[in-house]
């Protein structure tokens, strides 16, 4: 049944389109928070070990 959909995907030139992952954005204007900042976590989470979430 989907066989035929599967082969013209194949043979089709257009790829697929993937969306790009969004960078993290530095919140660096306070130096407390800027020292304290873990590039590793997510900005809630940032915010949640510092105690201002």
């Amino acid at each position: 049944m989907g066989r035929e959909l599967q082969k013209k995907k194949n043979r089709s030139s257009v790829s697929k389109v993937t969306q790009k992952a969004k960078s993290k954005k530095k919140l660096l204007q306070n130096p407390i928070i800027a020292a304290n900042w873990n590039q590793k976590e997510t900005l809630s989470q940032n915010y949640r070990r510092l105690g201002l979430v």
